[in-house]
């Protein structure tokens, strides 16, 4: 079925529930944030820009899985990746402003339905105000019993294995761990 894009969202997501087979859901579901600054660019904005489109976009995504599609129990966000430290230090420093700003205002959406957040990646190495505003959501949302949101931030799959097995190596020189014991469910429990 094609949806037209002149309606609007309401009807949309109305006519994309309908076609959803609520007993056949995912448990979690992963998005790659990506294509802001080409939809900005697009329209000959600045990419800070597309970058605030999309934190409406994940607001209605969060809304819409949390209110609606409850067999959903995970919902995870790749919003920042380690190769994003590449781009201009302006854009950074607006994508950081963004979450924090996202953080403060989702926290009412996060309460009433019961989201818990945490997040995955090196999120010791974004700015320090960052990690505050991070560990103050994670606190006040961490007995939630609703879904959970993962934000995947300074974060990239392969740099999640190497800090996996550095964990690993040294709860082995440490004596805590024996090489023998590893296994994939060990090695699962040391991932983020």
């Amino acid at each position: 079925m094609r949806i037209s894009s002149k309606k609007t969202n309401k009807k949309r997501i109305e006519e994309l529930m309908a076609l959803l087979d609520m007993h056949n859901l995912p448990r979690h579901v992963a998005i790659i944030m990506d294509g802001n600054g080409r939809w900005a660019r697009k329209r000959k904005l600045p990419r800070v820009a597309g970058h605030r489109v999309g934190i409406k976009s994940v607001h209605q995504i969060v809304q819409l899985i949390s209110e609606r599609l409850r067999p959903i129990e995970v919902l995870t966000l790749y919003a920042f990746s380690t190769e994003n430290w590449h781009r201009p230090a302006e854009e950074i420093s607006a994508l950081m402003r963004l979450l924090i700003e996202y953080l403060r205002i989702e926290m009412a959406i996060m309460e009433r339905n019961k989201i818990r957040f945490r997040t995955i990646g090196r999120i010791e190495q974004l700015p320090r105000v960052v990690q505050e505003e991070i560990a103050k959501t994670v606190q006040r949302t961490r007995n939630n019993p609703g879904m959970l949101l993962n934000i995947a931030l300074n974060y990239s799959s392969q740099v999640e294995i190497v800090d996996a097995v550095r964990k690993i190596v040294r709860d082995v020189q440490s004596g805590e761990l024996v090489p023998e014991r590893i296994d994939e469910k060990l090695f699962e429990s040391y991932l983020y």
